[in-house]
């Protein structure tokens, strides 16, 4: 007559145990990464500050030089030009009274490039300024000469 054994087996409990330890780990893992991914935030930020202008802030710890333009894409005109080099940088842009049309707003840190692109819009209330895409351009990795 067979009877069964209350006791698990040896291998059970160690691939168990084994698969408990490895759950365990990965959930371990990714709580211990969330605050990384939360510290990623851009240097860079563009915002609406009211409905005809916008707010771009700039985080550069790095301390590199950079530069700020705002071209109309219509005339090519640049209509604002500064540089900074300081630990942060912080500017209000007002379309308010400029014609209807595409502006780029430029901005360079270091050898890192963005463009904004934003449309003015003419309407009863006055002009209207929105942010359409955001293009960024990476510096080129160096590469060695050849010997």
């Amino acid at each position: 007559m067979k009877t069964l054994s209350a006791a698990p087996r040896p291998a059970f409990v160690a691939r168990l145990s084994s698969r408990a330890l490895l759950l365990l780990g990965l959930s371990l893992g990714l709580a211990a990464a969330r605050p990384a991914w939360a510290q990623q935030a851009s240097p860079i930020r563009v915002e609406a500050a009211d409905a005809e202008s916008i707010r771009l802030r700039v985080d550069n710890s790095a301390l590199l030089p950079g530069r700020v333009q705002v071209q109309s894409l219509t005339t090519g005109q640049v209509l604002f030009d500064e540089a900074y080099s300081g630990p942060a940088y912080g500017k209000r842009f007002n379309f308010r009274g400029l014609p209807a049309g595409r502006y780029a707003l430029l901005l360079r840190t270091g050898a890192t490039q963005h463009r904004y692109l934003l449309q003015v819009q003419s309407g009863p209330t006055g002009e209207a300024v929105a942010v359409r895409t955001i293009k960024t351009r990476l510096p080129k990795p160096q590469t060695l000469a050849r010997l």
